[in-house]
């Protein structure tokens, strides 16, 4: 026994289900186009995530030559100091004494503290700003899965309930 024929759905219902059949229907004619804008979407981010790596390289580098200028400096603060050549504001030479060199290397080790924490901060927000891009990347890679399988269903449907159906022998 049919049981659509003896109870009828509501007109209701039926009108419900043909919006979403059209709306699956017609809404699908995009999603190679749609596809098309995720994957230039995703070569985006690709590339930033590319030119966010080589900055960081350069900003790496830098703080490399900051730390080797900063030492380099000390050492030729010792050897001016050493060899006579460092005055003070009267005129009266800088002995190399212990104080002096306790002093000079607790300024020096201020800095080298400093410019260490400036290299972790720099590269905690580079992290952060990877797993951004790659967050959004994966974001993409799941929206393209999901409209490749609303293209597959659309097409399927498209097929069953538009096709003329098939006599059976």
């Amino acid at each position: 026994m049919n049981t659509c024929t003896s109870h009828p759905a509501p007109a209701g219902l039926k009108a419900l289900l043909v919006l979403a059949i059209a709306g699956l229907l017609g809404g699908c004619t995009a999603a190679p186009a749609n596809l098309e804008l995720i994957s230039v979407a995703r070569v985006g981010l690709a590339q930033a995530a590319s030119f966010q790596q080589a900055q960081q390289q350069a900003l790496d580098a830098g703080f490399d030559a900051q730390q080797q200028a900063l030492d380099a400096g000390f050492d030729a603060d010792v050897r001016r100091v050493a060899a006579g050549e460092l005055r003070r504001p009267d005129g009266s030479g800088v002995e190399l004494s212990a104080e002096w060199v306790i002093s000079a290397r607790r300024g020096y080790a201020a800095a080298r503290d400093a410019l260490a924490d400036a290299r972790r901060q720099n590269q905690a927000q580079a992290v952060l700003a990877a797993d951004n891009l790659a967050a959004a990347d994966e974001a993409l890679h799941l929206a393209a899965g999901l409209i490749l399988q609303q293209h597959r269903l659309s097409q399927h449907l498209r097929r069953a309930l538009l096709e003329p159906h098939r006599s059976q022998p």
